[in-house]
């Protein structure tokens, strides 16, 4: 009898579990790789426009109610387009292809803060992360609540708060910075009291197989202070991590780097327990025949003409002959 009990009690908890499927598409790392022709080889695979294709095929196959889009930051420096658009030609795929949550990295900092600022303005509500803050400017959101196939997702975002040591001290100075570590502290709190389904940290910082001894990136003490972490993503080191558990029961993706994959991450979630039932990943690769996106291209066109007239400008002439 007993166990005829317990039998129809594990039916009962399976009939009120209510599974529902949450995808989640992870960018990082582009640095302003808008076509092969920004790449260090432009031989091989990889750009904003074919990025753009991958992001489509995915949210057609899993359904774009389904789909949260996130990329992790240094987005805007690396490319002869983004250094004479100042990093705003890297806001064009942020807003065009709909992204959810942007995180930014350390190299948005690289035109100066008043362009930062900017950026962010440009970028709009998708910038999440106020760990680090300039001072008397408006600060992004620590974390925002998305509703994705009615599963209640909560996404903070944190920077490198190692930045104070990138930058000079008379910038460094103009700004707030507080350790990722102490910023989940502060707003976990606020977190918990909505009941959110699953809790995804994205960050610009990585993890390793090791303690980081600059203390640059603190993914692995999180992980193991914050074990409500459901998913981090991670950035910054430009490595390639399909996903793994971390910590007590994190699980962890990164991209990799300069646009040659997008990570996709399929959660299922008992929404009726707000809790993770199950996570795996995948990275998606850009390969050599995957088409560029001729809407997202056409929308950069201007500033990629630009960018080809100053590339054949000539800034100095060589001597014929060595001296």
């Amino acid at each position: 009898m007993r166990r005829v009990i317990v039998i129809i009690l594990c039916l009962v908890g399976c009939c009120l579990a209510e599974i529902r499927q949450l995808t989640i598409l992870q960018s990082t790392d582009l640095h302003g790789v808008f076509t092969a022709a920004d790449r260090s080889d432009p031989s091989q695979p990889g750009s904003w426009l074919q990025l753009a294709t991958i992001i489509a095929e995915q949210r057609q196959k899993h359904g774009e109610e389904q789909c949260l889009l996130i990329d992790c930051g240094d987005t805007v420096q690396g490319s002869l387009t983004t250094a004479i658009s100042r990093g705003e030609a890297a806001i064009i795929p942020l807003r065009r292809l709909g992204y959810d949550v942007w995180i930014p990295g350390n190299h948005e900092l690289d035109y100066g803060l008043e362009q930062y600022q900017r950026l962010l303005a440009l970028a709009g509500n998708m910038v999440l992360g106020n760990n680090f803050r300039v001072k008397n400017q408006p600060a992004p959101a620590a974390w925002r609540l998305f509703f994705r196939n009615g599963i209640r997702v909560a996404v903070i975002g944190a920077q490198a708060s190692f930045t104070a040591n990138w930058l000079l001290p008379q910038y460094s100075e103009q700004c707030d910075i507080e350790r990722a570590a102490d910023m989940l502290q502060r707003v976990l709190p606020d977190v918990h009291r909505v009941k959110p389904d699953i809790i995804v940290l994205a960050a610009h910082q990585a993890w390793f197989e090791f303690k980081d001894s600059r203390g640059v990136n603190e993914i692995n003490d999180i992980a193991q202070r914050f074990p409500e972490i459901d998913l981090i993503l991670g950035a910054h080191s430009h490595r390639l991590v399909p996903g793994q558990r971390i910590g007590l029961k994190s699980w962890y993706v990164q991209s990799g780097c300069h646009g040659t994959g997008l990570g996709v991450i399929h959660a299922q979630v008992d929404t009726s327990a707000h809790r993770v039932v199950d996570i795996t990943s995948e990275i998606v690769p850009v390969r050599a025949d995957t088409a560029e996106c001729p809407q997202l291209k056409e929308a950069f066109r201007p500033w990629l003409e630009r960018a080809e007239q100053a590339g054949r400008r000539i800034v100095l002439s060589t001597l014929a002959a060595p001296i």
